[in-house]
């Protein structure tokens, strides 16, 4: 049995959810305070609700078999150690998830151009001379995208989010022309193209390909 999450938080989060999106937006001061605001509410809101549900199934038993039933029932419980490792063979797991795909990249840019040039012979000459174009990056950008980074997961080069928080004066400038010879020249970094590839179970048991996930964790720098 699982504990369901009432319409009154789910609401909450709904409206949460919603004030991130408007502060991201707006980056108004009020709308950051009353996000943050919300989130309280919120986590108060899901703590009451949790120690409710626990008293619940707890409160009441004096039947020992009926309570470890119950502490089972939530894999609160001794379990059997399960091994991280995947059980199945890690090359043919890489040959299953590389045939998924049978789209190759040359078709996709074709396809595309060919997309662009049908929409733009549609459309007014003034607008098609509005191209699309990068914004030059700014050292501020970069502050904002390293810090508003909350994963710890580390990428192939084996550097942490809080080395580039603390180096990041020192790094600043570097970062900054990287990222913006990279949108001049239409270049990208060899190495920002590797990523580990963590597979994640999708079965409790998984035995097969297909019953894994693969993940794939970035550099710091390609998540910008």
């Amino acid at each position: 049995m699982q504990m369901k999450m009432n319409a009154d938080i789910r609401g909450m989060l709904k409206k949460r959810d919603k004030l991130r999106k408007q502060y991201l937006h707006t980056k108004s001061a009020d709308d950051l305070e009353n996000f943050r605001k919300l989130t309280n509410k919120a986590k108060q809101s899901i703590r009451g609700a949790k120690t409710r549900y626990f008293y619940q199934r707890f409160g009441g038993s004096n039947d020992s078999r009926s309570l470890w039933n119950t502490i089972r029932s939530l894999n609160l419980g001794k379990a059997a150690q399960c091994s991280l490792e995947p059980v199945v063979d890690v090359n043919n797991l890489n040959t299953h998830y590389a045939s998924v795909s049978t789209v190759r990249d040359e078709s996709i840019i074709v396809e595309t151009i060919k997309e662009h040039e049908r929409k733009c012979s549609d459309r007014p000459k003034t607008e098609i001379e509005d191209k699309f174009c990068f914004k030059y990056v700014l050292p501020e950008d970069i502050i904002q995208a390293i810090f508003s980074i909350k994963s710890k997961a580390v990428g192939f080069d084996g550097v942490c989010i809080m080395f580039l928080k603390m180096f990041l004066p020192a790094l600043l400038p570097v970062l900054d022309h990287l990222f913006n010879y990279s949108l001049q020249h239409g270049t990208f970094p060899s190495l920002w193209e590797k990523a580990n590839i963590i597979p994640v179970p999708k079965a409790k048991t998984p035995k097969v390909n297909k019953d894994y996930r693969l993940v794939s964790i970035l550099l710091y720098w390609a998540r910008f």
